[in-house]
């Protein structure tokens, strides 16, 4: 690597990737179950994605270093990244020859809060589908992005862990990862519900249950078209 003035010298995104192709493949030899993130497109394809991305940036204290992050997706730098239930892992490259293990933990929702959304939510989304492409009413979208106590996860609910010499609470290294979430939710919104440890299926069976229920209320009460035995006598006169 190039030094000026005791600096890493400036390193375009291509030579990065090069560089990190190379280095890829020796880990990937070790490393048969790795997960390496490759960007195809821009960030954030889905609703899913989007928001995810939506949300980190709207916050002060990652928005200023999240641009870094994007840069080292560009360059290929994620060799490993994997989803489970309130943990995001990644294994980044360095600008030198070290790799760095990244955990980022994030709280569950609150119950109270998935409680609201579930019966804000009602007859709204009426399948798995619809839910899973992001395609419900806007009023349930403006709800499931508030602040604090929407779906998505505030500063304070977020809590990263990588092995590099950084002293920021938000290396480039933990950013390439949170900016990677959005690549893996695009291609499966279900890992969400998973890191935020809460089932997707729990606001569909909310609004069949509600269905059915609103059935069964609607088959007890007698219909304005069925006529009562008087009224068929005073209409046929019998």
């Amino acid at each position: 690597m190039r030094y000026y003035n005791y600096y890493p010298a400036y390193e375009t995104i291509e030579e990065l990737r090069e560089k990190n192709q190379k280095k890829k493949k020796t880990y990937l030899k070790k490393h048969k179950d790795a997960c390496p993130i490759i960007q195809e497109g821009s960030l954030g394809k889905t609703w899913w994605g989007k928001s995810w991305n939506k949300n980190l940036e709207r916050y002060a204290d990652y928005d200023n270093r999240l641009g870094r992050g994007k840069k080292y997706i560009k360059a290929e730098a994620i060799f490993d990244f994997h989803i489970v239930e309130g943990h995001i892992y990644g294994v980044v490259s360095g600008s030198g020859r070290k790799l760095y293990n990244v955990d980022i933990r994030i709280d569950p929702l609150k119950q109270e809060d998935w409680l609201n959304m579930q019966k804000a939510a009602g007859q709204q989304i009426a399948s798995l589908e619809e839910l899973v492409l992001g395609k419900f009413p806007k009023n349930l979208k403006d709800l499931f992005f508030q602040e604090d106590v929407g779906l998505f996860p505030s500063p304070k609910q977020i809590h990263i862990n990588c092995d590099c010499p950084d002293w920021a609470v938000l290396c480039k290294h933990a950013a390439a990862v949170l900016y990677a979430t959005s690549i893996a939710l695009d291609d499966n919104p279900k890992l969400f519900f998973d890191l935020r440890g809460i089932q997707m299926d729990d606001l569909i069976s909310k609004a069949l249950g509600e269905n059915v229920n609103h059935l069964i209320e609607k088959s007890q009460q007698k219909s304005d078209r069925i006529l009562e035995n008087e009224d068929l006598e005073a209409l046929f006169h019998i």
